[in-house]
């Protein structure tokens, strides 16, 4: 009776920890999902140019199909909170948490590998979200072990099929978002006009704008506001009186006098009728 007592006393407590892990999995998306979706919004994990949560989570590789992959980590969270609350699913319930763990986690990880070798930025929040998926996945794997419930081999090699096929799919969908055009000669001349865009490295619309230009964004110059990035020019930016990013300036070649300024996003046509430089992209 005693031992039985024990174990009825793990298992609640299993069911209480991934509860709870799943709820504070919950809140990181859903403030993941807010900063996607907010304009102009930065988080409070922007530490440095090294370490942003709205550089990630602004970038591409946030998002499949247009839906944030916050939205779908989310889900994740929700569905395990569910599974272990109702117990709908009866001795499946753990096996299915685990499965959908392992899945899950595996399709995670293209995020951290586009966030250190990409982005070259991480995202604080995304990495603390697999950290919570493999204590779930740990607790969930216990109780299976502690009921001596099956959990086939098959599953696992399932699950992990699922984690890589998403991942094919999102490497598939990024990439017919990225510029396939050559915009090096354009974004040349918009620095040799005197262009300059002034951004932030963790603003979203900053972000957005790099997105058109691709890797051509290298020959723009770029005026960074907050002292906690890569190179900062705050005093040029005091200057400015810069109070929105992007935003593009034309300025003499020393820097000292301003001839013209346009705010926000502006589309590849636009910078080219208000710099005059021909917009002549090559494969």
């Amino acid at each position: 009776m005693i031992a039985n007592s024990e174990q009825k006393t793990k298992r609640s407590r299993t069911g209480i920890l991934i509860a709870a892990l799943s709820i504070l999995g919950m809140v990181v998306m859903a403030y993941l999902a807010y900063l996607k979706f907010t304009e102009g919004a930065s988080s409070f994990c922007d530490l440095s140019e090294g370490l942003s949560c709205s550089a990630v989570n602004q970038s591409i590789y946030s998002e499949i199909f247009g839906i944030p992959v916050a939205i779908l980590g989310f889900s994740y969270f929700a569905l395990v909170l569910g599974l272990v609350l109702s117990g709908a699913a009866g001795a499946l319930t753990y096996p299915l948490i685990l499965f959908s763990t392992i899945a899950s986690f595996v399709f995670s990880l293209y995020l951290t590998y586009a966030e250190i070798f990409i982005l070259e930025t991480i995202c604080i929040f995304c990495e603390f979200s697999k950290v919570l998926m493999l204590f779930i996945g740990a607790a969930a794997l216990r109780h299976i072990r502690l009921e001596k419930i099956e959990f086939k081999t098959s599953w696992l090699w399932g699950a992990l099929l699922i984690g890589v096929l998403g991942i094919g799919t999102m490497y598939i969908t990024q990439r017919s978002t990225t510029p396939s055009k050559n915009y090096d000669a354009f974004a040349q001349c918009l620095t040799e006009e005197g262009w300059a865009m002034y951004g932030t490295y963790w603003c979203p619309n900053c972000i957005r704008q790099k997105r058109l230009f691709g890797d051509s964004f290298a020959y723009v110059e770029e005026v960074e506001c907050d002292p906690r990035g890569d190179n900062p020019q705050t005093d040029r930016c005091l200057v400015r009186n810069i109070e929105k990013t992007p935003t593009w300036i034309r300025e003499s070649t020393d820097n000292e006098t301003e001839f013209e300024r346009h705010i926000g996003v502006q589309s590849m046509d636009r910078l080219s009728e208000i710099s005059g430089c021909p917009l002549e992209p090559t494969e």
